[in-house]
């Protein structure tokens, strides 16, 4: 046996018996790893709950991290063990804030990966529950890293629940790592009103729908969360402002914006209806709600855009204008015109939002960083006719650590026969920000009592 054969053999005997030694260590604390009653074997390989981004090297193996400084150099490049196959982060949504996050193997006994789309919902042990009713893909060779936004913090630990559609398949404990002494918020009765220069806008209903054991098994069965609202502007009832984003928190630290459920979106009258996946939970006493209302309609003129002779594209054109207006505290850019059959791999780096057979006009510039948002009003063509926007002009979003300008709007149209040019005409308003500090009606769907 030569002697670089020896050294490698000594290192990876070392290197066993290292292993051998955490996982007995292991076996005898909490385990991390459970399997379903169909046989897919779930592994908690880390979990963090901290204020940065966290990355995750899996599988994860910090005892062969730690050993790898002792590893000579030509058993380091042989063994494959301490290189990862996955690498995913977590990011809080707040700076200073921690954020909760785990990673997750699980191996199916077929050997498959494919494994859908998954959620976390997160247990504690007074009873409370949080399912965000929001569905991940697994991917990566059955690896998972997810984020938990929110969770009941008042308890002493947590069960971290892994679930499919409408299946629960793995469990998994952990401690509580913000339990503490929190003191109870006191909830406004409803209904609870703001106003904001002239605006005045009344919480009247709200609502957490605990579908529990139900959830998902027909459809508008879920965990969400439902608000109404009475908008006077003026002192006139209005419909021109319409709830756009919510961000929640309460007494113990949680801190977040949920996703926007466009099922229960609508206007009632006078009323407005908007809400929210994931069912608060009702230890709670009160929860504070900072809501986002956007101007949509009855623009005054110092709001509204004209541009005139915007290109219309061929299927395969690309143009990019880069013309820049200033209109009410925000810059606006027509940054590219993309024709309906550009290839994606030319406009990867754009992103786009496309519908087939549409061109698109995509605009940005500085908006949502200066507190505005955009609105589509009208198109038309040189010949005066209409051109309808297709589908929606949804606000783009954020992406975590980037900045609030990154993504554009994306306007999708059909062009009318013999038409070249587009005449666009857009809104920039101010949104508005109400605060509302309430406790959610707590409605159970599966008939279960609610823990008061």
């Amino acid at each position: 046996m030569t002697k670089t054969k020896s050294v490698t053999a000594l290192a990876i005997l070392a290197l066993l018996i290292v292993v051998g030694a955490v996982s007995y260590g292991t076996s005898r604390g909490l385990s991390r790893v459970v399997t379903s009653a169909s046989g897919q074997r779930v592994k908690l390989e880390a979990w963090h709950f901290k204020a940065a981004p966290v990355r995750y090297d899996l599988p994860n193996r910090p005892w062969a991290r730690r050993f790898e400084k002792w590893l000579p150099n030509p058993v380091k490049q042989r063994m494959g063990l301490l290189r990862p196959v996955v690498t995913a982060f977590a990011t809080p949504n707040f700076p200073g804030e921690p954020v909760l996050s785990a990673a997750f193997s699980i191996r199916d006994p077929s050997g498959s990966t494919d494994l859908g789309a998954l959620r976390v919902i997160v247990l504690d042990d007074r009873g409370e529950a949080f399912d965000p009713a929001v569905q991940n893909l697994i991917a990566n060779s059955g690896y998972w890293v997810t984020e938990m936004r929110a969770f009941p913090r008042r308890g002493r630990e947590l069960r971290l629940r892994l679930t499919g559609q409408d299946n629960s398949f793995a469990e998994l404990r952990i401690p509580n790592p913000a339990q503490g002494q929190y003191p109870q918020w006191k909830a406004q009765p409803l209904p609870v009103n703001a106003s904001d220069h002239g605006l005045e806008i009344s919480l009247m209903r709200f609502r957490s729908y605990q579908s529990g054991a139900a959830t998902f098994t027909k459809p508008g069965v879920y965990p969400r969360t439902q608000c109404s609202f009475r908008v006077r502007e003026n002192g006139r009832d209005s419909t021109a402002w319409l709830p756009l984003s919510f961000e929640i928190s309460d007494a113990t630290g949680n801190h977040w914006w949920p996703l926007r459920d466009s099922l229960l979106e609508g206007v009632d009258g006078t009323e407005i209806r908007a809400g929210f996946l994931g069912a608060l939970w009702p230890g709670e006493k009160a929860w504070k709600l900072v809501v986002e209302f956007k101007h949509v309609a009855d623009f005054p003129a110092n709001e509204l855009l004209r541009i005139e002779s915007i290109p219309i594209p061929g299927p395969e054109e690309m143009l990019q204008p880069q013309s820049s207006y200033e209109v009410n505290g925000a810059t606006v850019d027509v940054a590219s015109i993309i024709g309906a059959n550009v290839s994606f791999d030319r406009i990867v780096r754009l992103n786009a939002r496309r519908l087939r057979d549409c061109f698109t006009v995509l605009v940005k510039g500085r908006i949502l960083s200066q507190g505005r948002r955009l609105t589509f009003v009208e198109a038309k063509d040189e010949h005066g006719r209409i051109v309808k926007l297709k589908g929606t002009a949804s606000d783009p979003g954020q992406i975590s650590g980037q900045s609030p300008d990154l993504l554009p709007y994306s306007l999708n149209f059909q062009a009318l026969p013999d038409a070249r040019e587009l005449t666009l005409v857009l809104a920039v308003s101010q949104s508005r920000f109400l605060e509302f500090l309430a406790q959610p009606e707590q409605v159970r769907e599966d008939g279960s009592v609610t823990q008061d």
